[in-house]
C-alpha cells in the first residue's frame, strides 16, 4: 500500500528543503564566528583588498573551514538521501520524476564536493590552486544538468519541465572566472559580474509588485475578500522576508567587494 500524499510530500518535499535552510543557517552562523575572531586577531575591520594579504595564524583564528561546512556537507547528505530513498519507493514513476530525483542526489555530490576542495584551499592558502579547478565540480554539475534536462519528455507542448541549468550554476562560472581572471574577465566589476542576481531580483521584484497592485483593487469585492486578502499576506511575507534582504545584502556584498563598505 503506497504512503499517504501528506507523508509523500513531507518526506521528500519539506525535508529536503528544511535541512537546505537549517544548514546555511548553521554554515552562515560559524562564518559569522569566524569572520568576529579574524577580526580580533587583525584588530580591524576585514575588507576584500586585505583579507588574502593577513597572515596564515590570523586566518586559523576562530573554527576550523571543515567545521564551518560541515552543516552544509549534512544538508547536502540529507538532500541526497531523501532522493534516493524516492527514487527506491516508487515502484512506477514518470521518466521525468526519475531524472529530477537524479540530478538532485548528483548535485548534492557536486556542490559537496565543490566545498571540500573549497574548505582544503581555505585552510592552506599558501597551496594555492586554480579557482577553475575549485570550482570544476560547479561546471560538472551544470553540464550534467543540462545532459539530463534535454533526457525529460516534452508535454504537449513540447516543453521539458524545470530549467537546463540553475543560477547557482551561472554565477559559479561567472564568479571562477572573476578570480581566475580568465578571458580578460578579472577587469569587470563585481556588479556586473553578478548580473544574473540584478535580473532575477528584478524580475521577482516586478511580479511582486504586480502581484500586489493586481490584489488590491480586488479587495473591494466582498466575494473576494478572504482570498486575497491570504494572497496578499503570502505576497507581502515574501517581498519583506526574502526579496527585500536577499536584494540588500547583494548590494552589500557588491559593496564590500568593491572595498567602499566594510562588514
Amino acid at each position: 500500500m503506497p504512503p499517504p500524499t501528506h507523508y509523500r510530500v513531507g518526506v521528500f518535499v519539506l525535508l529536503p528543503a528544511l535541512s537546505s535552510v537549517g544548514g546555511h543557517l548553521g554554515f552562515l552562523i560559524l562564518l559569522l564566528d569566524k569572520w568576529q575572531a579574524i577580526e580580533v586577531a587583525t584588530g580591524g575591520p576585514l575588507n576584500s583588498s586585505n583579507l588574502t594579504a593577513l597572515p596564515r595564524d590570523n586566518l586559523a583564528a576562530g573554527y576550523s573551514w571543515p567545521i564551518i561546512f560541515l552543516p552544509l556537507w549534512v544538508a547536502e547528505c540529507m538532500i541526497a538521501s531523501m532522493a534516493v530513498l524516492a527514487l527506491c519507493s516508487r515502484s512506477v514513476a514518470s521518466r521525468n520524476t526519475n531524472l529530477l530525483h537524479a540530478n538532485t542526489v548528483c548535485q548534492a555530490f557536486f556542490n559537496a564536493l565543490f566545498k571540500i576542495i573549497l574548505a582544503k584551499q581555505l585552510g592552506s592558502p599558501l597551496n594555492h590552486i586554480s579557482w577553475l579547478m575549485i570550482f570544476s565540480p560547479l561546471y560538472l554539475a551544470m553540464l550534467l544538468q543540462v545532459y539530463l534536462h534535454f533526457w525529460k519528455e516534452p508535454d504537449g507542448r513540447g516543453r521539458r519541465p524545470g530549467f537546463p541549468f540553475a543560477l547557482a550554476h551561472l554565477l559559479a562560472l561567472l564568479v571562477s572566472l572573476k578570480l581566475e581572471n580568465a578571458l580578460h574577465y578579472g577587469d569587470s566589476t563585481w556588479a556586473s559580474v553578478f548580473w544574473p542576481l540584478w535580473a532575477i531580483g528584478g524580475f521577482l521584484g516586478c511580479t511582486l509588485m504586480v502581484g500586489v497592485c493586481c490584489g488590491v483593487p480586488l479587495l473591494l469585492r466582498r466575494e473576494m475578500q478572504t482570498q486575497m486578502t491570504l494572497f496578499l499576506a503570502a505576497v507581502l511575507l515574501l517581498m519583506l522576508s526574502i526579496f527585500v534582504p536577499g536584494v540588500l545584502a547583494a548590494v552589500r556584498l557588491t559593496e564590500w567587494l568593491h572595498g567602499t563598505a566594510p562588514v
